[in-house]
C-alpha cells in the first residue's frame, strides 16, 4: 500500500478538504461579522493565521485517529504492506510539521514597529516672540505676555491643538529651523 493509500484510508484528505471549505465559510462570516462591528484588521489576520495553523494540526488527529459510532478512536496500521512508523519518526515529521509552520508564520506576520510621531491636521506651536525693540525696560515683559495670551486665545478654538507653553519655551533661543522644530513638536 502506498503512502497515497494510507491518506485516503485514513481520511486525511476528506479532513483536508472539510477543513478548508470550513475555514473559507468561518472567514466569510467573520469578516462581515467584523465589519459590522468596526473591529480592527489585527482580529482578522489573528483568525486567519489561527486557521492557517490549525491545519496542520487538524490533518495530524485525522491521520492518527478516527472518527466512528463508538467515539474517537487510534487509527490501527493496515500491516500488509506499509511497515509501521517508528515513535522517532513520528515525532521527527511532528517537529519538522511544526517549524515549518513557526517559519511562515514568523513570515506572513507583519513586523510592525510603532508608527513615527505625526503631526496633527490642526495643530500649530506659538514660539516665544523675540524682542526686537530698541527699549529693553518692558519689551520683554511684553513679548511674554503676548505669548502667553495668544497661545490662551488660541487653546480656547476646540478643533485646534496648541502645544503648551513649556513645550514651546525650550526653543526660546534655537538655531533649529521651523520643520525641524515642527517635527520634534509633532505639528
Amino acid at each position: 500500500m502506498s503512502l497515497f493509500d494510507e491518506l485516503k484510508r485514513r481520511k486525511v484528505f476528506r479532513v483536508a478538504i472539510a477543513y478548508v471549505i470550513g475555514a473559507w465559510v468561518f472567514v466569510q462570516a467573520a469578516d462581515l461579522v467584523a465589519d459590522n462591528f468596526n473591529a480592527p484588521d489585527r482580529v482578522m489576520q489573528m483568525i486567519i493565521t489561527l486557521l492557517v495553523v490549525g491545519l496542520p494540526v487538524s490533518l495530524v488527529l485525522a491521520w492518527v485517529f478516527d472518527l466512528t459510532p463508538d467515539g474517537v478512536i487510534r487509527t490501527q496500521n493496515d500491516d500488509t504492506n506499509l511497515p509501521a512508523l517508528s515513535n522517532a519518526l513520528t515525532y521527527s515529521l511532528l517537529g519538522g510539521m511544526f517549524a515549518v509552520v513557526a517559519v511562515i508564520l514568523y513570515l506572513i506576520w507583519p513586523q510592525t514597529s510603532p508608527p513615527p510621531p505625526t503631526a496633527f491636521d490642526n495643530s500649530i506651536a506659538v514660539l516665544p516672540f523675540a524682542n526686537a525693540s530698541a527699549a529693553e525696560e518692558d519689551a520683554e515683559f511684553f513679548a511674554v505676555g503676548m505669548h502667553d495670551e495668544l497661545l490662551t486665545r488660541l487653546a480656547d478654538i476646540t478643533a485646534l491643538k496648541v502645544i503648551s507653553r513649556t513645550s514651546v519655551m525650550e526653543y526660546r533661543d534655537t538655531t533649529k529651523n521651523m520643520r525641524q522644530i515642527g517635527e520634534e513638536l509633532g505639528v
